[in-house]
C-alpha cells in the first residue's frame, strides 16, 4: 500500500485520541501499582496506606493529565510544562514545596503561600513520585504530545462505526451495493438524526405518514435527552465511582484467583 495514497504532495499526519492518550496515564500507575503490591518503597513503606496512590489519586491524576492537553492546544512547550506541573505540585510538601510550574488559577499555593498547608492536599512521597517519572516522561514526550495539539478525540468517530456496524453486522456478509445503501443511512442518521430516514423515503419516490416522521422525532428526542443526562456532572461522577467499584471487586477476584484458582492445569 502506497505511503502516499492522495499524492505526493498530501502527507498523512497520524494524530492521537486525546481521550485514550488520557486513559494511558491512569492504565500505566494503575499496573505500577500492582507491580510495587507486596513490596516496600525507598522509605520502607509499601504502596498501599497513608499519603499513596488510592484509585481516587489515580483517577485525579489522570484527569489533570488530560486538562494540561486539552487547556494547551495552541503550544506544546505549555502542554509539557502543565504536565510537568503535575509532577512537581503532587510531590510538594511544606518542608520541600515545588510550584515553579503551577499555575496561580488552580494552585492553592501560589495564591496564598502563607496560608497554605500540604498536608491539606494529599501529596505524594519524593520516593513514591520517582517511580512515576518514568511514566510522566514517556506520556510527555514532545512527539506524542505534537500529535495531540488538536485537542480532540475520535468518540464521534466510535459513534458513527458502531452505528454502522449495528445496521451491518461484522458477522454477516453483504454485497456491495447493500454494503453502500446502509453505509449512507447510517450516515444520514448520526448526522441529523432518526428524520433523515423519512427524507430518504421522499427521496425514493414514498410519502412518509405523519405518524412515521411524529415516531422518528420522538426517537431524536429520546436520544438528545439520553445524551444531555449523559453529560450531567452528577451522572458522571456516578459512572466514575461505578467504575472504581467495579474495578476493586476485579481486583479483589484476582488476588483470590492467585491464591486459589477456581482451575489450574494439573492444580487439582
Amino acid at each position: 500500500m502506497s505511503d502516499r495514497p492522495y499524492g505526493s504532495e498530501v502527507e498523512i499526519e497520524k494524530l492521537e485520541c486525546v481521550g485514550h492518550i488520557q486513559k494511558r496515564m491512569g492504565t500505566r500507575l494503575r499496573k505500577l501499582k500492582t507491580a510495587f503490591r507486596g513490596r516496600k518503597l525507598e522509605d520502607g513503606k509499601p504502596i498501599g496506606g497513608r499519603n499513596r496512590p488510592t484509585d481516587e489519586t489515580i483517577d485525579r491524576i489522570q484527569s489533570y493529565y488530560g486538562n494540561a492537553i486539552r487547556g494547551n492546544t495552541s503550544d506544546v512547550e505549555k502542554m509539557m510544562r502543565a504536565i510537568w506541573a503535575i509532577f512537581n505540585h503532587m510531590q510538594s510538601s511544606n518542608e520541600f514545596p515545588d510550584h515553579t510550574l503551577c499555575e496561580i488559577s488552580w494552585c492553592k499555593y501560589l495564591q496564598q503561600p502563607e496560608e497554605c498547608d500540604h498536608k491539606q492536599h494529599q501529596h505524594l512521597p519524593r520516593c513514591l513520585m520517582e517511580e512515576l517519572r518514568g511514566t510522566f516522561e514517556d506520556l510527555s514526550d514532545i512527539r506524542l504530545l505534537r500529535k495531540c495539539l488538536h485537542g480532540k478525540t475520535q468518540n464521534p468517530n466510535e459513534g458513527a462505526n458502531h452505528l454502522i456496524w449495528t445496521k451491518l453486522p461484522k458477522t454477516v456478509f453483504v454485497s456491495l451495493p447493500k454494503l453502500k445503501k446502509g453505509v449512507h443511512i447510517a450516515v444520514s442518521e448520526f448526522n441529523d438524526g432518526h428524520v433523515a430516514l423519512c427524507r430518504i423515503l421522499e427521496a425514493g419516490g414514498i410519502a412518509p405518514e405523519p405518524f412515521c416522521v411524529q415516531t422518528m422525532r420522538t426517537s431524536d428526542l429520546k436520544r438528545i435527552r439520553r445524551a444531555e443526562r449523559s453529560g450531567r456532572q452528577d451522572v458522571k461522577e456516578s459512572r466514575i465511582s461505578n467504575r472504581r467499584r467495579k474495578r476493586k471487586h476485579d481486583e479483589m477476584l484476582a488476588d483470590a484467583d492467585q491464591d486459589d484458582p477456581v482451575y489450574a492445569a494439573g492444580g487439582h
